[in-house]
């Protein structure tokens, strides 16, 4: 997320004078890195807030915890909205009297909380918050994001941003792209009393999902990190597809003819067998290039909550058990120590679409995945004979080398 301004920060830095820096956005950045909790009051400048609490909305707390990313998110969209970041200064005309800096850095402080809206209230099976007939705040450019560092000398520049901060400004607009087209799926297909979906209104919105440009491989001369944010954009997108193929395995538009039900379904489970495996060769792409350093708890959350779309689709189609195991497993790989009981404990690590339904049972556990079928899965002469009819895809590659 974009939301520091790099040029003060690294001048105050480079200078030692770091004491005159605001002291809640430091710590939101040192809480970012080492993952603890803190209290800090006092504070008056509304951007500082809605910064840190950006920054502290990242953590992954405990149930009911005020701290919870649900409550800093919220914090920080309601301050977006209280400054008018939701607002274009340029809609009528250009507005010379308001800083470029400040247009810069206001745009990418919305659509970061727009991207946490929309992320957020899938894994968490809560309402959006942010609706966009109500903004008319420009999307955010490459320029948005690495203005504030035109003034730097070179030599801070070259110590403290990685050198392809381009690419990774493309990558996090085309996160934003996803997070609109997100919001549509969630409108569509999760909204408890809106009306049944039309057979058009899905295909227009399969549509514009499928015509997303997702970069499929990095330049050549990109580091390890640029490489692991482009494996990361490939899993929201993956997330993206699941979460919209999910709610039709078990209904379909009300128009949609009785004759061509059955078919329709059929297809829908087809695409979500390509979706899984996809995803599940964008881990072994992780683990391969040794990546796996890089993985944050927003990432594990794509693989639960890919596992978890898997889980509600047991009882209707079988196989979904077998892509439920490859991703708990695959989790087990990525974290030694994890363990399906966590699931029952952290409110961002349940089912986001039982939760949609049932938003007031807040005490329901997710259910262990069947260690029988994992036990099959993970003997490699079997696996490979399952996934043979699938393609000659090579998953038993995933186990060995994870822990080298």
């Amino acid at each position: 997320m974009p939301v520091i301004d790099a040029k003060l920060l690294l001048t105050f830095h480079q200078t030692g004078e770091t004491s005159e820096w605001n002291l809640l956005l430091l710590w939101s950045m040192f809480f970012v890195a080492a993952n603890c909790m803190y209290d800090n009051g006092g504070e008056t400048d509304k951007v500082v807030l809605l910064q840190s609490a950006l920054l502290m909305g990242l953590w992954h707390s405990q149930r009911h915890s005020h701290a919870q990313p649900w409550y800093w998110t919220g914090i920080a969209i309601s301050i977006c909205q209280i400054l008018g970041l939701h607002r274009d200064p340029d809609s009528v005309k250009f507005n010379a009297s308001f800083p470029a800096y400040r247009r810069h850095l206001w745009r990418r402080l919305f659509w970061s909380c727009f991207f946490r809206d929309r992320w957020l209230s899938l894994t968490l099976g809560r309402p959006l918050r942010m609706n966009l007939n109500d903004c008319d705040t420009p999307m955010p450019s490459v320029a948005d994001v690495i203005s504030d560092l035109d003034e730097l000398p070179p030599s801070i520049i070259q110590g403290h941003i990685p050198d392809d901060l381009s690419q990774l400004a493309e990558y996090w607009i085309v996160l934003i792209r996803f997070s609109k087209l997100l919001g549509d799926v969630l409108t569509l297909g999760y909204q408890p009393f809106s009306p049944a979906a039309t057979l058009q209104q899905v295909e227009s919105l399969e549509a514009d999902i499928q015509q997303l440009q997702v970069p499929d491989k990095c330049a050549n001369e990109q580091n390890k990190f640029a490489l692991f944010y482009l494996y990361h954009l490939q899993l929201h997108y993956h997330t993206l597809l699941i979460t919209f193929y999910n709610p039709y395995m078990t209904k379909v538009p009300e128009d949609l003819p009785l004759a061509n039900r059955q078919a329709w379904r059929a297809s829908i489970r087809n695409k979500i067998d390509a979706v899984a495996l996809r995803a599940n060769a964008i881990i072994d792409n992780i683990v391969r290039d040794r990546l796996v350093g890089f993985a944050a708890p927003m990432t594990l959350n794509k693989l639960e909550l890919c596992m978890m779309v898997m889980e509600e689709l047991e009882e209707t189609y079988a196989s979904a058990s077998i892509y439920r195991g490859v991703f708990l497993e695959v989790i087990r790989q990525l974290y030694p120590n994890y363990s399906t009981n966590t699931l029952a404990c952290e409110p961002n690590m349940r089912d986001p679409f039982f939760s949609r339904a049932n938003a007031a049972d807040e005490s329901t556990p997710m259910p262990t995945a069947n260690d029988d079928v994992l036990d099959a899965f993970l003997d490699e002469a079997s696996a490979m004979n399952f996934w043979g009819s699938f393609g000659d895809i090579q998953l038993g590659s995933l186990v060995p080398d994870y822990r080298d």
